[in-house]
């Protein structure tokens, strides 16, 4: 399995409406071909609409892996796992026929890096590398993928991040080579944006020495004339 090229999921909410989508999270409001991403089984006498947000801001925990069961099935949550019952932003049902359920971590090793909704009846596919929940909620199938993660370990404040895979010690914050990649090249220096100064030791030898700029005497017409005549003259008595 290979290192996970994006961040791990950290968290998973769902909402009512496309313009509460929490601070930090992304909401999947489409399917993978651009279908809509609505998530509640509506009925004439029950509408509304339900749309899955998750966030990869960094934690103490990761979402380890995720399912569906349906509403009639909450007995059978899986072990280690917490259902989603009511919505993030009205507390309403969260989803009208079945609970998503979420399997937190803060010693995983494998977690879930990303998430993508697909509509089979308009011929979409389980992308590749995605796990495909069997249970679909309003006709769409909720599919993740799982990745190896790294957990970055400073010594401190401005050290390099040491990599070390580990299911120990909880507390500690959750990176990918990704994350830490982008640390290390955040400590390269970079000359982009200065302004050109020229070095003070040659300012100074050039106030000391100041500007050669040789002596231009001003000449009028009549003095031109004069230069003139004399020099022909004297080329005169030579010849």
């Amino acid at each position: 399995m290979q290192l996970a090229s994006l961040p791990p999921i950290t968290n998973v909410k769902i909402v009512s409406q496309k313009d509460r989508c929490p601070p930090n999270y992304f909401m999947l409001a489409k399917t993978v071909q651009g279908h809509d991403g609505q998530l509640f089984d509506s009925t004439w006498r029950q509408k509304g609409k339900r749309y899955l947000c998750f966030s990869r801001e960094v934690g103490e925990s990761v979402v380890e892996d995720i399912t569906v069961v349906g509403e009639d099935d909450d007995r059978f949550i899986p072990t280690g796992f917490t259902a989603i019952v009511k919505a993030h932003d009205d507390d309403e049902k969260a989803l009208r026929k079945h609970l998503l359920c979420l399997k937190l971590s803060k010693a995983a090793v494998n977690a879930v890096c990303d998430i993508v909704l697909i509509n089979k009846n308009k011929g979409e596919t389980v992308p590749s590398g995605f796990h495909s929940i069997v249970n679909e909620v309003n006709d769409l199938t909720l599919c993740y993928k799982v990745a190896p993660i790294l957990r970055a370990q400073y010594t401190e404040a401005n050290a390099v991040p040491q990599h070390t895979p580990s299911t120990a010690s909880t507390g500690q914050h959750w990176y990918i080579l990704k994350q830490n990649l982008q640390i290390l090249n955040a400590k390269e220096p970079s000359i982009e944006g200065l302004p050109f100064v020229v070095n003070y030791k040659f300012e100074i030898l050039w106030k000391k020495s100041g500007p050669t700029v040789p002596n231009m005497q001003s000449l009028s017409v009549t003095d031109i004339n004069s230069k003139v005549s004399h020099a022909s003259l004297g080329s005169v008595f030579l010849s």
